[in-house]
């Protein structure tokens, strides 16, 4: 399996690509009032609004620094039986990996608090933890940002976030 490789503050993290649309550059982002400290905002993905999600917000308790491998992960996202784009905005995205199965471990111990830790291999240089995309929003995020089919989102009549 192919998996794309990032940073959260010292420590990596991978996912796999078969979920990534694509990787830009940093945008601004359209804040989104009352949202967690690790959901900067709205962005303008190709005419589609996407939340952007901090992983190193969200991952290592810190807002990603504007490093010039900090990227924006754009991942198709299944958001209440549809496929919705989310970003996902990291740290040192430059890398990617070619993994056996076989080679992703379990994390060995419960993970109620993370349950976007789908594993853990090594390599020379350490632990890389496998994040599930599915995992990474609560269910209470997930219905706020990707409302059931029918609703509406209030964007205070923005529609440009880039």
């Amino acid at each position: 399996m192919l998996l794309l490789v990032f940073r959260a503050r010292d420590n990596r993290f991978a996912l796999h690509v078969d979920r990534v649309r694509e990787i830009t550059p940093m945008v601004v982002f359209k804040a989104i009032k009352g949202a967690p400290d690790y959901v900067p905002g709205l962005m303008n993905y190709r005419g589609e609004i996407a939340p952007v999600v901090d992983l190193t917000a969200l991952l290592a308790g810190a807002p990603s620094r504007p490093l010039l491998s900090t990227r924006i992960i754009l991942i198709r996202y299944d958001g209440n039986g549809r496929e919705h784009t989310l970003g996902l905005l990291a740290e040192r995205v430059t890398d990617t990996m070619q993994v056996p199965p076989g080679e992703v471990r379990p994390p060995g111990i419960d993970m109620d608090g993370a349950p976007h830790l789908a594993g853990v291999i090594l390599d020379n240089q350490g632990m890389i933890q496998v994040v599930d995309v599915d995992g990474l929003l609560p269910p209470s995020l997930r219905q706020a940002l990707f409302p059931e089919s029918g609703e509406t989102v209030d964007n205070g009549g923005e529609s440009d976030a880039a």
